[in-house]
Parts: structure tokens; sequence; C-alpha cells
């Protein structure tokens, strides 16, 4: 099955759109005006569920062709909900190192080593408390969404 990369980028593209417009109307609903802050917790988000929908839809179409509707459902229910978040906590993890790069050890010692490990831990932890509150409930809908299309073919071109 040959891969149709114009369908992965531009469902990445939408997915991706779809998740910052979510997490800007939980914010904006608490009561946040829409300023710098907000554009780059967005662009985040953005960034997090372009790649992870993009490797989710590339696994999904692979693995999944030639399935019954419900599995292709359930399997892509469970990969583009972990990749979106891993590719967002990924990216808050390559943020924060950059941030505290200026206090750790030189690069390649045993103690660069345990603050990398310990800086990325902290971060994807600080991710799964807080950062997954903002994606719901309408993150969730569209991730049913999403799913019910994948089952029925439609992100998906048969060669």
């Amino acid at each position: 099955m040959k891969t149709d990369w114009r369908l992965n980028i531009s469902f990445a593209l939408g997915w991706a759109i779809i998740i910052a417009l979510c997490v800007v109307w939980n914010f904006v609903q608490k009561g946040w005006f829409f300023d710098i802050a907000l554009f780059y917790i967005a662009a985040v988000y953005f960034c997090g569920a372009f790649f992870g929908g993009f490797i989710a839809l590339f696994l999904s179409s692979r693995k999944m062709a030639v399935k019954s509707a419900t599995v292709r459902f359930s399997f892509f229910f469970v990969v583009l909900s972990v990749f979106t978040i891993g590719a967002t906590a990924l990216v808050l993890i390559l943020q924060h190192r950059i941030y505290f790069t200026q206090w750790h050890a030189p690069v390649g010692t045993i103690t660069w080593s345990f603050q990398l490990f310990f800086t990325a831990l902290g971060s994807a932890v600080l991710f799964l408390i807080s950062g997954l509150r903002p994606l719901l409930p309408w993150g969730i809908a569209c991730l049913f969404v999403a799913s019910i299309l994948f089952s029925l073919g439609t992100f998906t071109r048969n060669r």
C-alpha cells in the first residue's frame, strides 16, 4: 500500500487546528483573553497534534487496511490519542529542556544525564497533570468523530 502524503499532511493539519481551537476555546471560556501567552499555549498543542496526527494516520492506514470497522475505530482512537498526547508532551519537554539548559551541567557528564532525565520526567508529569485538562471535553468529542471517520474509510485511499 502506497502512502498518500498529501492526505496524511492535510489530516494532520486539520487535526492540529481542531485541537488548538479546543484548547483556545477552553481557556477563553475560563476568562482568559486571547493574548500572546494563549497563542504560545495553542502553538504547543498545535505542534504536538500535528506530529501526533501525522504519525497516527500513517501507522493506522498501514496496519488497519483490511480490518473490520470496529477494529479500525478502536485502533485509531487509541493510536491518535496516544500519539497526540505523546507528541504534545514531547514538545513541552523540549521547551522545558531549552529553558533549563542554562542551569544544567556541561553536556555529556553524569550530572547532565540525571538533569536531562529528571527535567524530561518532570515536564511529562506536569503535562499529564495539567496539560490534558484543556482538551476536555471537546478534544474527546473530536477524537470520537475522527475515529468514526477513519473507521468508515474517509482518511484512506485504496490503490
